[in-house]
């Protein structure tokens, strides 16, 4: 259903949209439907779990067939090691939802690619007071 209603629009290309969610089934029939769209699996990893590890992020992507991961940012859980492991296996990486500047700053210095936000507005007129 998805892919016909892709399908009768005209601007909706794989250049300018993509998919997330959280159901593993949809990540998969989203991508074996539609492989030319950027896929990523939602996941809020939790301390004590596979998810909480590259390396079981890694085997869920490579499980999925997806093109990368939508991870809720938990700075204990998401380094540099964690980022860098994950996108070094050819995934991309992207984080939902960071609130807060110093916390948007220090993602994107851990290889986080993009950052969701529910106050982006707030956060540019901050990064333009304080600079660079």
């Amino acid at each position: 259903a998805v892919k016909k209603v892709f399908e009768g629009q005209t601007n909706a290309t794989p250049k300018n949209a993509l998919f997330i969610t959280f159901n593993e089934a949809t990540c998969k029939a989203l991508k074996a439907a539609m492989p030319d769209y950027r896929v990523y699996w939602l996941v809020s990893p939790k301390k004590g779990t596979a998810f909480a590890t590259a390396d079981g992020i890694v085997a869920k992507l490579m499980e999925l067939g997806v093109d990368g991961v939508d991870c809720h940012y938990k700075p204990d859980i998401v380094t540099a090691e964690y980022v860098k492991a994950i996108r070094g296996a050819g995934y991309e990486f992207h984080a939902w939802t960071i609130d807060d500047l110093p916390n948007v700053r220090e993602a994107f210095k851990r290889g986080v690619q993009t950052v969701t936000t529910n106050c982006a507005k707030k956060m540019l007129e901050e990064h333009r007071q304080i600079g660079k």
